[in-house]
C-alpha cells in the first residue's frame, strides 16, 4: 500500500500577503460658493463700460491720528512742554497746497495727488521746516504752529481734507477770515512833551 506524499512543512507555512504600499488620502479641493448670478443686464453694463474709464475709489479722508496716534506731529519734547502758538498760512488749490510767507508770498507748494491723503506728511514736513526757521521760542517752550487755511474757488474740497485729516495731530488749523487781515497803526509823531502826539 503507498502512503501519498504529504507536503513538507515549508510548504505548509502561510506566507504572509505582500504589503500594499500606503495611499495618500485624497483631499478633494474646497469648494468656494459661487457668488449669485447677476442680472443679464446690469452684467452687460458692467461689461460695456472699460476699466480705465471706471471712476477710482476715493477712501473717505480720516483722521491719520487713528492710525499714528494722537499729537503724531506735535513739536513737543519732555525738555520743552510749554506751546507757543504761531499761526502760518496756507492757501489749499485743487491740485496743490501753497505755504505763505507773511507777506503773502508763496514760499513752498505741495503737489496734491489723487487722494489728499498722500500729501500729509509732505504737509508736515514743510510746517515742521518752517517752524525750524523761526529759532527757540523760549525756556522750556516751542513752537506750536496753528495752519490758518484758505481756498481757492476750487480748492474747498482740499480744504475740508485738511481739517480732517490734521484732527488732533499736534498741529491745529483754523479757516482764514477776514479779522485775519493786519492793519497797521498810524505812525507816530514824537514831539518834545512827555506824552506824543498821534
Amino acid at each position: 500500500m503507498t502512503l501519498p506524499m504529504l507536503p513538507s512543512p515549508m510548504a505548509l507555512r502561510v506566507r504572509p500577503a505582500a504589503a500594499e504600499p500606503l495611499r495618500e488620502p485624497q483631499v478633494r479641493p474646497r469648494v468656494v460658493a459661487r457668488p449669485p448670478r447677476a442680472w443679464p443686464q446690469a452684467r452687460r453694463v458692467a461689461q460695456a463700460v472699460p476699466k480705465a474709464h471706471r471712476p477710482p475709489v476715493v477712501p473717505a479722508p480720516e483722521a491719520a491720528a487713528a492710525v499714528a496716534g494722537s499729537n503724531w506731529a506735535s513739536l513737543a519734547t519732555a525738555e520743552t512742554p510749554v506751546p507757543l502758538t504761531r499761526p502760518i498760512k496756507v492757501e489749499c488749490a485743487a491740485n496743490e497746497f501753497r505755504i505763505l510767507a507773511d507777506g503773502g508770498r508763496v514760499e513752498s507748494r505741495i503737489p496734491i495727488g489723487t487722494h489728499t491723503v498722500d500729501s500729509v506728511d509732505l504737509v508736515v514736513r514743510e510746517v515742521h521746516a518752517t517752524v525750524g526757521r523761526w529759532g527757540l521760542a523760549g525756556d522750556r517752550m516751542y513752537w506750536k504752529p496753528e495752519l490758518v487755511l484758505s481756498s481757492t474757488p476750487d480748492g474747498a474740497g482740499r480744504r475740508e481734507d485738511l481739517e480732517k485729516l490734521l484732527a488732533d495731530s499736534g498741529i491745529d488749523t483754523r479757516r482764514s477770515e477776514v479779522k485775519d487781515k493786519v492793519r497797521y497803526l498810524p505812525p507816530v509823531q514824537r514831539t518834545g512833551s512827555l506824552f506824543p502826539r498821534r
